[in-house]
Protein backbone atom coordinates (compact mmCIF):
# COMPACT_ATOMS: atom_id res chain seq x y z
CA UNK A 1 0.00 0.00 0.00
CA UNK A 2 1.42 3.36 -1.02
CA UNK A 3 1.34 6.47 0.77
CA UNK A 4 0.60 9.88 -0.55
CA UNK A 5 0.97 13.38 0.89
CA UNK A 6 -2.36 15.70 0.86
CA UNK A 7 -2.11 19.21 1.04
CA UNK A 8 -4.29 19.84 3.71
CA UNK A 9 -6.68 22.24 1.53
CA UNK A 10 -7.27 18.94 -0.81
CA UNK A 11 -7.80 16.99 2.40
CA UNK A 12 -10.90 19.60 3.72
CA UNK A 13 -11.83 19.43 -0.14
CA UNK A 14 -12.11 15.70 -0.02
CA UNK A 15 -13.56 15.69 3.32
CA UNK A 16 -16.59 18.58 2.32
CA UNK A 17 -17.34 16.20 -1.17
CA UNK A 18 -17.66 12.95 1.19
CA UNK A 19 -20.05 14.49 3.29
CA UNK A 20 -21.93 15.99 0.84
CA UNK A 21 -22.19 13.25 -1.07
CA UNK A 22 -23.31 10.70 1.82
CA UNK A 23 -26.41 13.24 2.85
CA UNK A 24 -29.49 11.05 3.03
CA UNK A 25 -32.07 11.77 0.82
CA UNK A 26 -35.73 13.45 2.51
CA UNK A 27 -37.47 10.51 2.74
CA UNK A 28 -35.28 8.48 5.07
CA UNK A 29 -34.24 11.41 6.70
CA UNK A 30 -38.20 11.99 7.43
CA UNK A 31 -39.84 9.30 6.85
CA UNK A 32 -43.60 9.65 6.57
CA UNK A 33 -46.45 7.15 7.33
CA UNK A 34 -47.17 4.74 4.47
CA UNK A 35 -50.84 3.23 4.41
CA UNK A 36 -51.46 1.67 0.64
CA UNK A 37 -52.47 -1.32 -0.56
CA UNK A 38 -49.67 -4.03 -2.00
CA UNK A 39 -50.33 -3.37 -5.66
CA UNK A 40 -51.30 -5.46 -8.60
CA UNK A 41 -48.20 -7.27 -10.84
CA UNK A 42 -47.50 -5.18 -13.79
CA UNK A 43 -48.32 -6.67 -17.10
CA UNK A 44 -46.62 -4.28 -19.06
CA UNK A 45 -44.39 -1.39 -18.69
CA UNK A 46 -46.84 0.81 -18.12
CA UNK A 47 -48.22 -0.89 -15.61
CA UNK A 48 -44.77 -0.87 -14.26
CA UNK A 49 -44.48 2.63 -13.97
CA UNK A 50 -47.44 2.87 -12.26
CA UNK A 51 -46.22 0.43 -9.11
CA UNK A 52 -44.35 3.94 -9.03
CA UNK A 53 -46.88 5.70 -6.92
CA UNK A 54 -47.76 3.27 -4.73
CA UNK A 55 -45.96 2.06 -1.43
CA UNK A 56 -45.47 -1.26 -0.01
CA UNK A 57 -44.17 -2.84 3.35
CA UNK A 58 -41.41 -4.24 2.97
CA UNK A 59 -42.46 -7.01 5.31
CA UNK A 60 -45.58 -7.98 6.99
CA UNK A 61 -44.20 -7.43 10.67
CA UNK A 62 -42.85 -3.93 9.77
CA UNK A 63 -44.96 -0.82 10.04
CA UNK A 64 -44.17 2.08 8.45
CA UNK A 65 -42.50 4.88 8.68
CA UNK A 66 -39.36 2.85 9.90
CA UNK A 67 -38.68 5.25 13.03
CA UNK A 68 -39.32 2.32 16.48
CA UNK A 69 -35.88 0.95 16.42
CA UNK A 70 -35.45 -0.94 13.53
CA UNK A 71 -31.94 -0.76 11.37
CA UNK A 72 -32.68 -1.29 7.82
CA UNK A 73 -30.22 -0.43 4.86
CA UNK A 74 -30.10 2.89 3.35
CA UNK A 75 -31.04 3.84 -0.53
CA UNK A 76 -28.21 6.12 -0.57
CA UNK A 77 -24.91 4.27 -2.71
CA UNK A 78 -22.22 5.68 -0.15
CA UNK A 79 -20.31 4.12 -3.02
CA UNK A 80 -20.93 7.17 -5.35
CA UNK A 81 -18.53 9.17 -3.10
CA UNK A 82 -15.96 7.57 -5.15
CA UNK A 83 -17.07 8.68 -8.61
CA UNK A 84 -14.98 12.12 -8.42
CA UNK A 85 -12.24 11.11 -6.05
CA UNK A 86 -10.51 8.36 -8.61
CA UNK A 87 -7.07 8.05 -6.24
CA UNK A 88 -9.70 6.75 -3.36
CA UNK A 89 -11.41 3.37 -3.66
CA UNK A 90 -12.07 0.28 -1.99
CA UNK A 91 -10.42 -3.38 -1.83
CA UNK A 92 -11.79 -4.86 -4.84
CA UNK A 93 -13.96 -7.22 -3.06
CA UNK A 94 -15.27 -4.91 -1.14
CA UNK A 95 -18.26 -2.45 -1.36
CA UNK A 96 -20.18 -0.03 0.86
CA UNK A 97 -23.16 -0.28 2.74
CA UNK A 98 -25.34 2.25 4.40
CA UNK A 99 -27.47 0.76 7.97
CA UNK A 100 -29.96 3.28 9.52
CA UNK A 101 -31.65 2.90 12.86
CA UNK A 102 -34.88 5.51 13.62
CA UNK A 103 -36.02 6.28 16.76
CA UNK A 104 -38.99 8.76 16.67
CA UNK A 105 -37.55 11.97 15.54
CA UNK A 106 -33.96 10.49 16.27
CA UNK A 107 -31.68 8.04 14.77
CA UNK A 108 -27.89 7.53 13.84
CA UNK A 109 -26.41 6.07 10.85
CA UNK A 110 -22.84 4.11 10.18
CA UNK A 111 -21.44 2.87 6.64
CA UNK A 112 -19.81 -0.30 6.42
CA UNK A 113 -17.83 -2.19 3.84
CA UNK A 114 -19.18 -5.69 3.35
CA UNK A 115 -17.60 -8.51 1.06
CA UNK A 116 -19.14 -8.38 -2.50
CA UNK A 117 -19.79 -11.65 -2.65
CA UNK A 118 -22.81 -11.96 -0.41
CA UNK A 119 -24.57 -9.73 -2.54
CA UNK A 120 -23.72 -12.25 -5.67
CA UNK A 121 -26.77 -14.22 -7.37
CA UNK A 122 -25.50 -17.51 -6.00
CA UNK A 123 -25.88 -16.69 -2.45
CA UNK A 124 -29.91 -16.20 -3.69
CA UNK A 125 -30.27 -18.82 -5.05
CA UNK A 126 -28.89 -21.24 -2.74
CA UNK A 127 -30.98 -19.23 0.11
CA UNK A 128 -34.31 -20.37 -2.01
CA UNK A 129 -33.22 -24.08 -1.77
CA UNK A 130 -33.02 -23.93 1.54
CA UNK A 131 -36.01 -22.11 3.24
CA UNK A 132 -39.56 -22.40 2.74
CA UNK A 133 -40.79 -19.46 1.27
CA UNK A 134 -44.87 -18.05 1.25
CA UNK A 135 -44.78 -15.94 -1.75
CA UNK A 136 -46.51 -12.68 -1.45
CA UNK A 137 -46.30 -12.64 -5.61
CA UNK A 138 -46.08 -15.62 -8.07
CA UNK A 139 -42.98 -17.26 -7.45
CA UNK A 140 -39.81 -16.33 -9.35
CA UNK A 141 -38.23 -19.01 -11.13
CA UNK A 142 -35.00 -16.46 -12.25
CA UNK A 143 -33.47 -13.79 -9.81
CA UNK A 144 -31.07 -13.42 -11.93
CA UNK A 145 -30.51 -9.36 -12.63
CA UNK A 146 -32.39 -8.29 -15.94
CA UNK A 147 -31.91 -4.80 -17.61
CA UNK A 148 -34.70 -3.73 -20.43
CA UNK A 149 -34.08 -1.42 -22.95
CA UNK A 150 -36.73 0.53 -24.89
CA UNK A 151 -36.73 2.45 -28.37
CA UNK A 152 -37.60 5.50 -26.79
CA UNK A 153 -34.77 5.22 -24.35
CA UNK A 154 -36.24 4.14 -21.23
CA UNK A 155 -34.59 1.53 -19.10
CA UNK A 156 -35.87 -0.53 -16.65
CA UNK A 157 -33.52 -2.78 -14.42
CA UNK A 158 -34.52 -5.61 -12.04
CA UNK A 159 -32.70 -7.48 -9.38
CA UNK A 160 -33.52 -9.31 -6.22
CA UNK A 161 -31.70 -9.92 -2.68
CA UNK A 162 -32.49 -11.64 0.43
CA UNK A 163 -32.02 -10.67 3.86
CA UNK A 164 -30.66 -13.22 5.54
CA UNK A 165 -31.81 -12.14 9.39
CA UNK A 166 -35.44 -12.41 10.71
CA UNK A 167 -37.46 -12.15 9.21
CA UNK A 168 -35.61 -14.17 6.63
CA UNK A 169 -37.33 -12.44 3.04
CA UNK A 170 -36.52 -12.10 -0.71
CA UNK A 171 -36.83 -8.61 -2.06
CA UNK A 172 -37.26 -7.28 -5.80
CA UNK A 173 -35.98 -4.26 -6.86
CA UNK A 174 -36.94 -2.48 -9.57
CA UNK A 175 -35.24 0.75 -11.32
CA UNK A 176 -36.90 2.62 -13.65
CA UNK A 177 -35.06 5.41 -16.03
CA UNK A 178 -36.18 8.10 -18.39
CA UNK A 179 -34.52 8.48 -21.38
CA UNK A 180 -33.91 11.84 -20.37
CA UNK A 181 -32.63 11.74 -16.42
CA UNK A 182 -30.38 9.28 -14.45
CA UNK A 183 -32.72 9.51 -11.43
CA UNK A 184 -34.23 6.63 -11.05
CA UNK A 185 -38.07 5.84 -10.02
CA UNK A 186 -37.65 2.74 -7.60
CA UNK A 187 -39.45 0.08 -6.39
CA UNK A 188 -38.61 -2.23 -3.43
CA UNK A 189 -40.99 -4.93 -1.92
CA UNK A 190 -40.70 -8.25 -0.26
CA UNK A 191 -42.00 -10.91 -2.76
CA UNK A 192 -41.24 -13.78 -0.20
CA UNK A 193 -41.25 -14.45 3.19
CA UNK A 194 -39.47 -17.50 5.38
CA UNK A 195 -41.83 -19.64 6.87
CA UNK A 196 -40.98 -20.36 10.43
CA UNK A 197 -39.93 -23.83 11.22
CA UNK A 198 -42.90 -25.90 13.51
Amino acid sequence: MSTQRVPLEALQKIRQHLRSALVLPESENHPQPCDLPEPPKPESLEELGNLFHFGSIPEETLQLPNNRGQWFISATNPNDAFFKLPGLKLKSDLRLVGYLYRMNEDGTGVIWAVPEKFSTTAQLERAPSQAQWQWRTDSVKDLSPKVRAFSDGRVAVEFFTCRTIAPIAIFQHVDQFSADSYEAKCLDRAVAIAQKAA
